[in-house]
């Protein structure tokens, strides 16, 4: 993740930016600001938002989604924006995948429906200048989705509906 910061006290913003995730073209960005500076472990909260419209990739392979995930985090080291944090998050995302050869789930069924889901994360933030920085984190969680199911055939015969509970990585 590549950080862009307006720095100087209590009420202070970061606006980010995953790149990796640009790479396999979801536009995303990210906003956290100061909600706690008065203590030994300052907290902030950290939102971002994802979307790839993108309908087809190779083929009919498609990764679209919108999704959200807000977070609340403690920062180890004293002062936000800086070193060590630790986290809780709650996502949501509505998505639109599948025909992708990662699983034979995914590579013979087509996936519409939306993911609730919550989760712990954790990382570390270091200062380039005083206004860049890097990121790199990690989560774990939960997430329930419920889905319309499509074979690779979209129009045949109606879509099975089912919900899957995910437990596993969940930020990255």
């Amino acid at each position: 993740k590549v950080l862009m910061a307006q720095s100087g006290g209590n009420g202070s913003w970061a606006f980010k930016t995953n790149v990796a995730g640009l790479a396999i073209g979801n536009v995303n960005v990210a906003a956290e600001t100061i909600i706690n500076d008065g203590n030994d472990f300052p907290m902030t909260v950290h939102a971002s938002v994802s979307y790839n419209g993108l309908k087809y990739y190779v083929g009919n392979s498609k990764l679209r989604h919108i999704a959200i995930q807000p977070e609340f985090r403690m920062w180890m080291h004293g002062e936000p924006f800086k070193g060590l944090f630790v986290g809780a998050n709650l996502s949501y995302a509505y998505y639109n995948v599948g025909y992708i050869g990662v699983s034979k789930a995914l590579k013979d069924n087509y996936y519409q429906g939306q993911l609730y889901g919550l989760g712990i994360a954790g990382g570390y933030q270091l200062e380039i200048t005083d206004n860049i920085g890097i990121e790199a984190s990690f989560g774990l969680g939960y997430a329930n989705m419920r889905h319309d199911v499509y074979k690779k055939n979209r129009y045949m015969g109606k879509p099975r509906f089912e919900t899957h509970n995910y437990i596993g990585p969940n930020k990255f």
